[in-house]
C-alpha cells in the first residue's frame, strides 16, 4: 500500500507542477517537459529515500516486523497500541 501511496503523491506533484506551467502559457508538451525537468530529481530521490528506509522493515521479525508488515494494515489496533495489552 505504501508504494501506491507513494506512485499517486509524486503524479499529483507532477501535475501540479506541469498545471502551473501551463498557466504561464506554454504548450502542453512544453509544460510537461519542463515540469518534469524541474522536479525530477526531487522526486526520484524521495522515492529512493523512502524505499531505503522501508525494505529493512520488511524484513524484522517478532512483534514489530508484524506490525510492520502486511498485517498492520489489518489490524491496526493491536500494532499501534501494544502496551494498553498488559
Amino acid at each position: 500500500m505504501l508504494a501506491i501511496g507513494i506512485v499517486v503523491d509524486d503524479a499529483i506533484v507532477v501535475l501540479e507542477n506541469v498545471f502551473r506551467h501551463m498557466e504561464m502559457g506554454k504548450s502542453r508538451r512544453r509544460a510537461a517537459f519542463d515540469a518534469t525537468q524541474e522536479i525530477g530529481f526531487a522526486i526520484v530521490s524521495t522515492t529512493v529515500t523512502l524505499v531505503a528506509v522501508f525494505i529493512p522493515l520488511s524484513f524484522l521479525t517478532g512483534t514489530v516486523g508484524g506490525c510492520s508488515g502486511s498485517s498492520a494494515s489489518r489490524w491496526p489496533l493491536p500494532c499501534s497500541s501494544p502496551a494498553s495489552s498488559r
